[in-house]
């Protein structure tokens, strides 16, 4: 399965990361979704950790506002998979491989939405 992050890893500035590291253009990407930045996150709210879910071509993308290293109004961030995953299955894929974003959030992770497209 693969999978990437889209957000700000350690300095404000959103990339997509590959589980080894490695920042990807995020313009030139085999994900389903063409924009990535900030369209996948909950419409309604701006706050943090309100997790909306999405579902494209076999893909679960996890979106939601972060601002734990980057307080613009639009910071984001979102954890993709290769997989149709439920929440706590992909929040344990980002402890695995993402393990120094994920336990910078000092914020819980709540599931709003779910979106099929």
């Amino acid at each position: 399965m693969r999978i990437y992050y889209f957000g700000c890893s350690n300095v404000p500035g959103h990339y997509l990361i590959d589980h080894n590291g490695t920042r990807m253009n995020y313009s030139e990407n085999d994900l389903p979704w063409d924009d990535i930045d900030g369209s996948l996150c909950p419409g309604d709210t701006r706050e943090e950790g309100i997790v909306k879910l999405s579902f494209k071509d076999g893909w679960t993308a996890a979106a939601f506002w972060d601002y734990s290293i980057d307080s613009r109004g639009g910071s984001n961030s979102v954890l993709f998979a290769e997989d149709l995953l439920e929440l706590s299955e992909i929040m344990t894929e980002f402890k695995e491989h993402f393990p120094e974003i994920y336990k910078r959030f000092n914020f819980k992770l709540i599931s709003m939405k779910i979106v099929q497209v």
